[in-house]
């Protein structure tokens, strides 16, 4: 049986292990070592597994810390580690924490709340029917019972996590019903560093998220579904309008309380959106046979950018922050929860905090219409599917921003500009800093993809929106 300090030099020797696993959110930088900071050897709860933050540093930028349980074989004297979340055993023992509220005191502390009031719902579940879940994401999930689910943060920032507060927010004093309900928290608290390390919610029965759903719907796609998949998106852009009056009453809590854009505001977002121009038209211009198209392009995207005056006088709230149909799940009663409020995880907590104006949301959840239809597209369909599926985009587009619109405009509050014409001229700009973002991502990751953002950006240097 291995001893602690042996398991810790494995940890720290495991780079590529490390640098393999799917939650892993730095493969893009070259791993040159690693350190464990935090250390709890379970060996008297639950045997060969522990519980590890572990430092990682690059041949650039700064180091990342991750949450990294782990658990290995008996009788190896040289222990290869493996995810402990792939061990049912662990899994239960994980789970029992929530139950007992459980804290361990070693190194710093750790420690487990439940949130489920009487306790009948965790006291319910039978955790031999547990299993990790194999999605592809930044963070780690277990289900239990088929009701509970576990989420595991890996890539770990001190603070408070937006994830836990937004969606706490939404379902305890927002009224908004459309997102998993909470029901425990796990935290670490070493030295003056306090961090969220995993979360308890409810399992949310679905048909999978909104990008595979939508792209199955798609590829089927027939005359007699078209109006069916364009309500779906209706139905989306309503949820959304609903999530953000949540967020935007008025409210003591100084995290979530709205504040008015001003025209300083307004003009840092123009700043901001043409140097994010001056760089994607750069590296357009690297990459384009045909100079003349990226002039034009770039003059009618300047032309859009003049001014943001049709911002001021409008909220900014606190938003989800990463918003597209791969974080909405599509429910068996054909409805929607939204999930993953982490915003993007690799910009530091403070940031993802932010307030910002709601329809940077909606910016974001109409491209990855746009992308849901692009990548049809590439799979080269026949003409006849081609154009249904062009003419699901614009109708799905009308329809998402029509729900939205009437689900504001009820509310009273000025979440976008009241006018159809200043509306469309604020998320104009919100989409084109949204399609530059997708522009230079395509260029340094798939530049198959590439067309999907620079359609949309001629589209927008025109003035219009698709």
């Amino acid at each position: 049986m291995p001893d602690e300090h042996e398991v810790v030099q494995v940890i720290e020797r495991a780079e590529r292990w490390m640098g393999a696993q799917r939650w892993f959110g730095d493969k893009s930088r070259a791993l040159t070592g690693l350190a464990v900071e935090e250390f709890v050897d379970l060996d008297g709860d639950v045997g060969n597994a522990a519980l590890a933050i572990v430092r990682c540093t690059f041949d650039s930028g700064d180091d990342a810390r991750y949450y990294v349980p782990v658990s290995w074989h008996d009788g190896s004297d040289a222990p290869s580690i493996r995810d402990a979340l792939s061990d049912k055993r662990f899994l239960g023992w994980f789970f029992s924490g929530f139950r007992e509220n459980r804290t361990i005191d070693r190194g710093g502390q750790w420690r487990w709340s439940r949130h489920d009031g009487d306790g009948k719902v965790l006291d319910g579940i039978d955790v031999h029917h547990s299993r990790a879940l194999d999605v592809e994401q930044s963070n780690s999930s277990a289900l239990f019972d088929n009701r509970i689910m576990l989420k595991v943060f890996r890539r770990l920032q001190p603070g408070i996590n937006p994830d836990l507060e937004v969606t706490r927010y939404l379902a305890e004093s927002g009224g908004f019903s459309h997102v998993p309900a909470l029901f425990g928290t796990m935290e670490g608290e070493f030295g003056d560093q306090r961090y969220v390390l995993a979360v308890l919610q409810a399992f949310v029965p679905n048909r999978g998220d909104c990008w595979g759903w939508f792209g199955s719907l798609l590829r089927g796609l027939t005359e007699s579904d078209l109006e069916t998949a364009v309500d779906a998106i209706g139905l989306l852009g309503q949820r959304t309008g609903e999530m953000h009056v949540a967020l935007a009453r008025p409210t003591d809590d100084p995290a979530f309380a709205p504040a008015a854009i001003d025209a300083g505001y307004a003009e840092q977002t123009l700043d901001r959106v043409r140097r994010e121009l001056d760089e994607t038209i750069a590296m357009v211009r690297q990459s384009a046979s045909d100079a003349g198209d990226t002039d034009a392009l770039e003059a009618g995207l300047r032309e859009r950018l003049a001014s943001a005056d049709a911002l001021v006088g409008t909220l900014r709230v606190r938003i989800h922050g990463d918003y597209h149909l791969g974080q909405v799940l599509r429910t068996l009663d054909n409805d929607y929860a939204i999930i993953d409020f982490e915003g993007e995880p690799s910009r530091p907590i403070e940031q993802r905090r932010e307030k910002f104006p709601p329809l940077r949301d909606v910016a974001g959840m109409l491209r990855s219409i746009g992308y849901a239809a692009g990548s049809i597209r590439l799979e080269q369909l026949d003409r006849h599917r081609l154009d249904l599926v062009g003419t699901w985009e614009r109708q799905a587009r009308d329809a998402y921003l029509a729900r939205y619109r009437s689900v504001i405009d009820a509310s009273g509050l000025p979440l976008g500009p009241g006018d159809a014409e200043s509306f469309d001229s604020a998320l104009h700009i919100l989409e084109i800093e949204k399609s530059l973002y997708e522009a230079r991502y395509e260029l340094n990751n798939r530049p198959d993809w590439l067309e999907i953002p620079l359609s949309a950006l001629r589209h927008l240097a025109g003035g219009n929106p698709m």
